[in-house]
Formats: C-alpha cells, structure tokens, sequence
C-alpha cells in the first residue's frame, strides 16, 4: 500500500510542477525572498505531503546558504494517534500491518520509514546537519510510547539528524 501511495503522491508532484501548487518553486521564491533581506538566518523548509519523510523525498534542494530540510514523523498514525489507537495497538507487539492486522515491530521498521530522507539526502549531497526530524512524537497514553520512542531517537541520532519532539 506504501508503494501505491508513493505513486500517486509522485505523479501528483510531477503534475502540479509550475503550477501555483509547485512547492519547489514556492521554496526557491521564499529563499531567494528571505536571503535578498537577511543572509544569515538559517531557513527550514519542509517536504511535500505534510512534510513526510516520502514527501521530502520529493522535493528539489535550493542551492543558497543556511537551508536545512525537515520532516515529520508520527507513523503509523493508527498507531501514535491515541484517539484513532483506541488501545488496538502497543509498540513493539502489536503493530498495524494493514487494516487490523497485527506485526511485531522493531527499530528496523521505523528505521525503513525514514529511509527515503537518508536516501534523498545522499542523493543530493545534503550533510545530515542539514536534515531535521522537525516533529515527531507519539501518545503518551499508546501502549509502548516509551520503547517506540527510545528506538525512534536512536534512529534519528544514527542518521545524525537534528531532531524536535513534539509533545
């Protein structure tokens, strides 16, 4: 399903491009905006869909100083959402797999979701200094909260992002 929804949001990027809706161009205005009146101040810009990791994975780097990426990371919503939760779930036992069936997870899982921006990254030669994990978090009240975001930090801190949770 990951897959199919990287597709389309994909071919929806590829579309849009040009159009009013086209972040890149949106990015590449406020830029160039922003540094025509201040040169230093550090600039974070996040990628497409919400700034998912796919999103960012998708979107063009800007070639001026002080840019760093960022995207969000609360996934699987059924699972980090306590409300959409309703106690189905607990990292890292009971897993949303599809629909309501149930995986184990562990660090290798979480580590595959962000995999696109670690790739991205390399692709375009952006430091990971540059990349920053700008939110992230999960319910408190979810079983398992403590165990997943002690993996998903160690992620981030492998990866050598910049990270802000959010609470």
């Amino acid at each position: 399903a990951s897959k199919a929804k990287a597709k389309v949001e994909e071919e929806w990027a590829a579309k849009v491009k040009g159009t009013p809706a086209d972040l890149d161009t949106f990015n590449r205005r406020i830029v160039a905006a922003i540094r025509a009146v201040d040169p230093d101040t550090p600039i974070l810009l996040d990628g497409w869909f919400y700034a998912s990791p796919a999103g960012l994975a998708l979107l063009e780097p800007v070639e001026a100083s002080g840019i760093l990426y960022a995207f969000h990371f609360y996934d699987p919503w059924e699972y980090t959402t306590f409300r959409v939760n309703r106690g189905r779930f607990a990292y890292p036992g009971r897993m949303p797999a599809g629909g309501e069936t149930l995986a184990p997870w562990s660090a290798d899982h979480l580590r595959a979701r962000v995999a696109p921006v670690a790739r991205w990254a390399r692709e375009h030669g952006i430091p990971p200094l540059r990349i920053v994990a700008a939110e992230f978090g999960v319910d408190r009240r979810v079983d398992g909260a403590l165990p997943y975001l002690s993996d998903l930090v160690a992620v981030l801190e492998e990866n050598g992002w910049h990270r802000a949770f959010y609470a």
